[in-house]
Formats: C-alpha cells, sequence, structure tokens
C-alpha cells in the first residue's frame, strides 16, 4: 500500500467509525459512511460524512441492513432520503 502525500489522508482509516463532536464538545454521532466525488483528474475527494441508520444500513448489508435501510426509510419524509450529511 502507497504511503498518502502529505496534504492527503486515508480516508476510511482516519473517518470511518469515528466519533462526531459538536461545537460544544458533545458527542453527535459516528460517521458511518463518506460521500466521495470524483475530480476532473479521476481524483476523489469527499463530499460528505454521513451518519445515522440509514448510512450504517449499507455498511451492514444483508438482510439487517435492508431491514434498517426500510426502517428508516419509513420514519423519514421522502424529501429527505438518504443519510444525514
Amino acid at each position: 500500500m502507497n504511503k498518502p502525500a502529505p496534504d492527503e489522508i486515508d480516508a476510511a482509516l482516519n473517518l470511518l467509525d469515528r466519533q462526531i463532536v459538536d461545537k460544544d464538545g458533545r458527542m453527535a454521532g459516528t460517521v458511518d459512511d463518506l460521500e466521495l466525488t470524483e475530480e476532473p483528474n479521476g481524483a476523489p475527494y469527499v463530499t460528505a460524512i454521513l451518519a445515522g441508520p440509514g448510512a450504517l444500513s449499507r455498511q451492514l448489508g444483508g438482510r439487517v441492513g435492508r431491514w434498517l435501510e426500510s426502517v428508516h426509510e419509513r420514519l423519514h419524509p421522502a424529501e429527505q432520503t438518504g443519510p444525514p450529511r
């Protein structure tokens, strides 16, 4: 595995499953997934940190993941599809 350049980080290693802390220092959740966008040169960059059951369900996969995602969709309005950003 290549070592990241000084201005790069390994997003999966340094962000996933880490605690999110609000401006007052209180725990606000956990980073469950990342949304990536590709630059024209092909390099990906993080555009959103995803948290909550909607994001976690995709990580779990299988029957439990599908069940969790369906519960999440039923409890949230249609205009708020997907996990919080």
